[in-house]
């Protein structure tokens, strides 16, 4: 699970499961436009299949919806750039509870299926501490989501997602960049530096090492969000992908 940075006046926005990681991806499934920092060789994981129909939970309510179907129709306006399509057909739904409240992930069973992916409203505490969701490591501390993913091993593409929003802590004004920086993920990003030091290498930049002011941070896929802006009331927003989150975008559903 990639981790988050946590700081004064920071909201977590999330790390993300693959519970069958395919590794690295091999340049064999980049695009031939691709133009990969690198710094951010490690920051791709996986296309998924499209249009991937993604079922918004009726747990939540009409407000809650609008604010997830845009962004995920700032993803959409994305792929007719770069593929000529939309990434996702936005569908509501009443998802099972069997799927909203499994506490087991197992790839090898079936909870989705490859043309799915399920955005899920979680508004039970309990079930969230309980499968321990959205824990960074920082003792009391929980973000407000998290990704689930299977990786076909042979195609890197992604399989049986779910998307769980822990909706009850999210600040309603995030909620959108919230949902588009999860559906991030989703399509095959990972964040734009690494938010472990321990883990950040020559192909994958730690987030400690740049800018406030730099794409990578500017970036929708950055792992951290500010709860409030310094020296405003005003919450963070990042309500349409940068530059740096399309070209690697790019990267994995240009032309190959």
């Amino acid at each position: 699970m990639a981790k988050c940075i946590l700081c004064t006046f920071l909201l977590v926005v999330l790390g993300t499961s693959s519970l069958s990681a395919a590794g690295e991806l091999p340049p064999s499934k980049l695009s031939h436009s691709c133009q990969l920092a690198p710094n951010q060789k490690r920051s791709l994981r996986g296309p998924i299949p499209r249009p991937m129909q993604l079922i918004i939970d009726n747990r939540f309510n009409e407000d809650q919806k609008k604010e997830i179907s845009r962004a995920a129709a700032s993803w959409n306006k994305v792929g007719l750039q770069i593929a000529g399509q939309n990434f996702f057909d936005i569908l509501y739904g009443d998802i099972p509870l069997s799927i909203a409240n499994m506490t087991n992930f197992d790839c090898g069973g079936q909870f989705g299926g490859s043309t799915f992916t399920y955005v899920v409203n979680v508004t039970s505490d309990k079930l969230w501490t309980s499968m321990k969701l959205g824990e960074d490591g920082t003792p009391g501390f929980t973000s407000p989501a998290e990704v689930h993913s299977c990786t076909n091993p042979i195609s890197f593409e992604f399989s049986q997602q779910v998307v769980r929003i822990y909706s009850s802590i999210v600040i309603f004004t995030q909620l959108q960049t919230i949902v588009l920086h999860e559906l991030g993920h989703a399509l095959g990003l990972n964040h734009s530096c690494d938010g472990d030091p321990h883990d950040a290498s020559a192909d994958y930049i730690s987030c400690q090492k740049i800018s406030p002011n730099h794409p990578y941070h500017l970036a929708v896929m950055y792992p951290s969000l500010m709860k409030r802006r310094p020296n405003t009331p005003f919450p963070e927003q990042k309500l349409t992908p940068t530059a740096n989150d399309i070209s690697r975008l790019e990267c994995l559903y240009g032309p190959k």
